[in-house]
């Protein structure tokens, strides 16, 4: 669900408890009137009636009070990714940056076959992690294998050449480790949001059913009415298809 669905559904819950609290005593004092008019033996007074509206009225409290936290909480982690992302971007672009100046110099001092076998296939990738998997292969084979020139009299240095791209391989490395971190902790706070969510709107819908129920039980139907959404009344079922010939 959305943060405006939480926001509204919790407006609706805030009135539902206003109007549970409101109006118990009442209910309350109604329903007691007619279980003595009845004559029924062990029928609750008054206080136990009030007691266990306000207890649902308690309940939906606490549920939404739960559901707000982890939607402040579900905002806080949100808004501290963007930091985190813009540093993965942007060591993304230092080290594509870098891969694609290392493989001009080696194609015009060693020769394209000599690209293919540093690693270098098709255009240099623009994602971060293929960035990081690719920069960390063409380091190793270029530690293993260095490149050598194809021109007579010329000396290729690739260790020069890659000066300075292992830091920032190693830098965007860890990024890329800070962007899985901050995404595993936003979905876990996304997690408890929602898992939130479901209980409140558990007790939402169970509060406002029972509350309906309460006033109408004791007569007042046009409060019900007037107090009472359609959250109150259960879902349209669902018409089964028509049949195929």
């Amino acid at each position: 669900m959305s943060s405006k669905q939480v926001l509204e559904d919790g407006k609706t819950a805030d009135g539902l408890i206003e109007a549970a609290r409101t109006h118990a005593p009442d209910i309350a004092a109604r329903r007691a009137a007619q279980y003595a008019a009845a004559r029924l033996r062990g029928a609750p007074a008054a206080a136990e009636i009030e007691s266990q509206i306000r207890l649902d009225a308690a309940m939906l409290a606490a549920s939404l009070t739960a559901l707000r936290r982890t939607e402040e909480a579900l905002a806080v982690e949100l808004g501290d990714d963007a930091a985190v992302f813009a540093a993965r971007d942007r060591h993304a672009v230092g080290v594509r940056s870098a891969l694609v100046t290392f493989r001009e110099v080696v194609f015009a001092n060693c020769g394209g076959d000599t690209v293919t076998a540093l690693g270098f296939v098709g255009e240099t990738p623009r994602d971060p992690v293929a960035l990081e998997t690719l920069g960390a292969a063409v380091l190793a084979i270029a530690e293993r294998s260095p490149p050598r020139s194809q021109r007579r009299g010329v000396r290729f240095d690739a260790a020069l050449a890659l000066e300075g791209v292992a830091a920032d391989v190693a830098a965007l490395a860890n990024a890329n480790a800070s962007v899985r971190k901050e995404k595993r902790e936003e979905q876990a706070a996304r997690s408890r949001r929602d898992e939130a969510w479901s209980i409140f709107n558990r007790e939402r819908v169970s509060a406002a059913r029972s509350l309906d129920a309460q006033l109408r039980a004791v007569g007042l139907d046009d409060l019900a009415d007037r107090l009472l959404p359609s959250i109150a009344a259960p879902a349209d079922p669902v018409a089964a298809p028509a049949p195929t010939v």
